[in-house]
């Protein structure tokens, strides 16, 4: 039984040896190529280590040149900058010398330019001066301040001027006082008109006068509301009062002369009072008839025939008063005498005898250019002896004033 078990564990034994034994062939094998594949791997990696390494030292070889280059070109650049910028800010810092030289003569020049703009210019602010503190004072705001420009020596336009102007917005024309000026107005209305007017009351005369301003040709007394033309006194030979004109002397030229040898010749015109040029324009110039009686009458009864042409209207109540000079009526009283024939009816039925004169009063207007005859046929129209025609005819003029 002994035997058994000490062959078993023999058995065992040698069993267990050789499962030792191929495990450890199995792990030397196992090991050999282990350590063959790492040596292979080692010397791979050793080679890539070597090839890698070289490249590395090539590349860095070939960036130190490159930085090298570059280190060198940016060096010589920056001299070259550093050069150029030297130039150019000397350069440029002459020019800071320049500017600053121009600006100090561009001050110098404003300066005098300030100094002789003020000889020429004038800022107010109301009645105050600002020239010297304009910088004080806004032109832009709005509404606009109490600004104004005052110029202080003769301007000229040369290529002309225009001033924009309303009713509220005039163009003034002042004295030279600062305050309480009197001023002359003058714009262009909405309607086109052009206006002339004072300012304040105390402006009382427009006057225009002639070269030099030696004589008065015309005067507008804006207290009176008076024109005078000619003269600014008593001596104007026209005055003009609202809607009445006044006339001292008035001269009519001949057919085909002038003014200018009017005013330097009396003899070729002829001046009249008021009076003279009524007469003008109400004169009558005419023509009668007186045909005697041839005795069949009882009493006898002369006929007088009157025609007339007036060259101007004549007005109702009229009384026109003809000369008849061959009639031999001594009677100082008036008579009446029947109108026997009327062409134009414009003197009712009957006229008014008187001595030598027989007088019309017109009824109706009579107009200018019309052709008028009255005929008398009475006895109390007698002739001088003197006068042995059977019938006298004349001509008269008369006014109707």
């Amino acid at each position: 039984m002994n035997d058994i078990y000490i062959n078993l564990i023999i058995i065992a034994i040698i069993i267990i040896l050789f499962l030792s034994y191929i495990l450890i062939g199995y792990f030397y094998n196992n090991y050999k190529e282990y350590k063959v594949n790492v040596d292979r791997s080692l010397y791979k990696t050793s080679r890539y280590i070597n090839t890698t390494n070289n490249k590395l030292t090539s590349n860095i070889s070939s960036t130190l040149n490159v930085i090298n280059n570059t280190s060198n070109n940016l060096n010589d650049k920056i001299i070259t900058d550093r050069n150029t910028n030297d130039l150019k800010f000397m350069s440029t810092n002459s020019n800071i010398t320049n500017v600053n030289n121009n600006s100090s003569n561009t001050s110098n020049n404003l300066s005098k330019y300030d100094n002789n703009i003020k000889n020429y210019m004038q800022f107010r602010y109301g009645t105050n001066i600002i020239n010297d503190a304009l910088y004080n004072h806004r032109f832009d705001t709005s509404p606009s301040p109490n600004l104004s420009l005052k110029l202080l020596t003769d301007i000229t336009a040369i290529n002309g001027m225009t001033v924009k102007t309303n009713v509220n917005k005039t163009m003034q024309i002042c004295d030279g006082n600062v305050v309480d000026s009197k001023c002359i107005n003058m714009d262009v209305n909405a309607n086109g008109d052009f206006d002339i007017y004072p300012d304040n009351i105390n402006v009382s005369n427009i006057n225009i006068y002639n070269k030099n301003k030696l004589k008065v040709l015309a005067k507008f007394d804006l207290n009176s509301n008076n024109i005078y033309l000619g003269r600014d006194d008593e001596n104007a030979g026209m005055v003009i009062n609202e809607g009445n004109v006044f006339v001292k002397n008035i001269n009519f030229l001949k057919t085909g002369s002038n003014y200018a040898d009017a005013m330097n010749r009396n003899d070729i015109y002829q001046p009249y009072n008021i009076t003279q040029i009524n007469k003008l324009f109400s004169s009558i110039n005419g023509i009668y008839t007186i045909i005697k009686s041839t005795g069949t009458e009882t009493p006898p009864q002369n006929t007088l025939i009157i025609n007339f042409q007036p060259k101007f209207d004549i007005a109702v109540a009229k009384t026109l008063t003809i000369p008849i000079y061959e009639l031999n009526n001594t009677a100082a009283a008036t008579s009446s005498i029947s109108i026997t024939n009327d062409s134009a009816t414009q003197f009712g039925a009957t006229a008014i005898l008187n001595l030598k004169n027989i007088s019309l009063t017109t009824t109706a207007l009579i107009a200018k250019n019309t052709n008028i005859r009255i005929k008398f046929v009475d006895a109390k129209i007698t002739v001088a002896a003197t006068y042995t025609e059977p019938y006298i005819t004349n001509t008269f003029t008369i006014d109707y004033i």
